[in-house]
């Protein structure tokens, strides 16, 4: 095999097989070392592995389906693909954080090397636009959403290299993540046909986009209208965003706060757009900035919303502004395959595009944090065979041992849901105090936990040594399998 050959076959691979590394490595972490939010990773992890076709939550949760919450049907697909491999459920959504950054760089580097970018160069920015600022913010939380850029983003690419097919495929991989997936892909095709109309592009050639457009759109609308009429009670829109009345939980005070906060603390999302924006109107080239300009309908939503979180646009919320660092390279390819004679030059596309993720690593101070993740070691640093089985040990030896009432951090309940009712997360409120509680040492449970156990008079504190696991009790413990020695919580806990 000549050097080319390899260089052109090898490359793509190490593309792909980096960013699925380095997720999948922090999905086991998440989990075994630091440990995950009940309510967010917990739930995922359970839903797209061995589901059925309700999507069905735990007990613990109450058993209602996902579907209320989401139309995530790409969690059929996952399911169905997870009977077929020998992974853990934990194992399972690690590899699925994994594959969403494999997908994500890959569009990245084809679109770079059609551009002529040598393809060594073209390898190292589509691997660092997996780990770009945006990716790394919705990390300190993993989900499910960055699989909507990632879809998305291989749905544009393979478009624009006139993969007709290869592009449907992912239009639909997209729209299937989530029910308003259609709204996001759908703002970034009007938008950024509109940008090429601006520049030039005959507008009979934009018809392959608006249609896409259309198609996207009108798939969100019906997927939220049957969303609303078969499971009227999960409405996370009034929830999360909208609040009952509307808007009336929020305040001219709060929303000028959140101005102030982005500008502080958001700066790895809004440097990007404003460097886009200072690019497209210094040279004349509107399509520029068009990804970051479909993402404003979002960031307006987030702005006006009821959650904190959103509100925040902390961890995953911005997932949209993604397509903002990406839309450059698309909007060049899709000139070039319309046939507009001096759209951009080919180096001041990459100028805007390497200019604007680069921007996108700075400001991350700002980032919410809860499972205390540090960067990047985190991502090269994976729980061992070793702890991974002497954590799914000690859950199984919970299950049998006799510790009385127990009741747990949701770090611990993402590990084994079936074992826990309700009333055992520590969230719930506690009608009786508890003979034990286990939780993470530095969890985003951890503190809630020390202090149900000083109210329950907990006093023995104990560690299940190659685990992250912790037990407070009032009980002489003697698992033998789990060989349990002393522990002293911090001070500060």
């Amino acid at each position: 095999m000549s050097g080319n050959k390899l260089l052109r076959l090898g490359l793509p691979l190490l593309v792909a097989a980096i960013p699925l590394a380095a997720f999948f490595t922090l999905g086991l972490r998440s989990f075994y070392i630091n440990g995950v939010w009940w309510g967010d990773d917990g739930v995922l992890a359970s839903i797209i592995w061995h589901s059925d076709w309700m999507l069905r939550l735990p007990q613990v949760s109450g058993r209602q389906s996902f579907l209320a919450t989401h139309m995530a049907l790409v969690f059929w697909l996952t399911s169905g693909i997870s009977w077929l491999l020998p992974l853990t459920r934990v194992q399972f959504f690690a590899v699925f954080l994994g594959v969403v950054q494999a997908i994500m760089a890959l569009p990245v580097y084809v679109l770079l090397a059609r551009l002529a970018v040598a393809r060594p160069l073209a390898a190292g920015l589509a691997v660092l636009f997996a780990f770009n600022g945006m990716v790394i913010a919705a990390s300190c939380n993993p989900h499910f959403e960055l699989l909507i850029v990632a879809a998305g983003m291989a749905f544009l690419a393979a478009l624009a290299c006139g993969r007709v097919w290869l592009a449907r495929l992912f239009f639909i991989l997209c729209l299937m993540t989530r029910e308003d997936a259609g709204f996001h892909l759908g703002l970034v095709l009007l938008t950024g046909a509109l940008g090429l109309y601006w520049q030039g592009v005959d507008r009979a050639k934009l018809r392959i986009l608006l249609g896409y457009a259309v198609a996207a759109l009108c798939w969100s609308v019906v997927a939220v209208a049957v969303q609303h009429l078969y499971f009227p009670g999960g409405d996370a829109l009034r929830r999360v965003y909208l609040g009952t009345p509307l808007f009336s939980e929020i305040s001219f005070t709060q929303l000028a706060m959140r101005l102030v906060f982005y500008c502080l603390y958001r700066v790895y999302l809004f440097l990007p757009f404003v460097i886009g924006l200072v690019l497209a109107e210094r040279w004349q080239m509107p399509a520029l900035a068009a990804g970051f300009v479909s993402c404003l309908p979002w960031l307006g939503l987030n702005w006006l919303a009821v959650s904190q979180i959103a509100g925040t646009l902390s961890n995953y919320y911005p997932f949209p502004m993604v397509f903002g660092l990406f839309w450059p390279l698309s909007a060049q390819m899709f000139a070039e395959r319309f046939g507009v004679a001096g759209f951009l030059q080919r180096r001041r596309t990459f100028f805007a595009f390497v200019a604007m993720l680069l921007a996108s690593f700075i400001g991350l101070w700002g980032l919410q944090n809860p499972q205390e993740q540090h960067f990047p070691g985190d991502f090269f640093n994976p729980p061992s065979l070793a702890v991974q089985t002497a954590t799914e040990q000690a859950m199984a030896a919970f299950g049998r041992a006799p510790l009385g009432h127990v009741v747990a951090d949701g770090s611990v309940i993402s590990l084994a849901p079936d074992l826990f009712k309700r009333a055992q997360w520590v969230m719930s409120p506690q009608h009786s105090m508890p003979d034990t509680v286990i939780f993470f040492p530095h969890g985003p449970g951890t503190r809630p936990c020390l202090q149900l156990a000083g109210r329950a008079g907990l006093e023995r504190f104990y560690k299940v040594p190659g685990t992250a696991l912790r037990l407070a009790t009032n009980k002489a413990l003697n698992l033998t399998a789990l060989n349990l020695v002393p522990w002293v919580p911090p001070p500060d806990r």
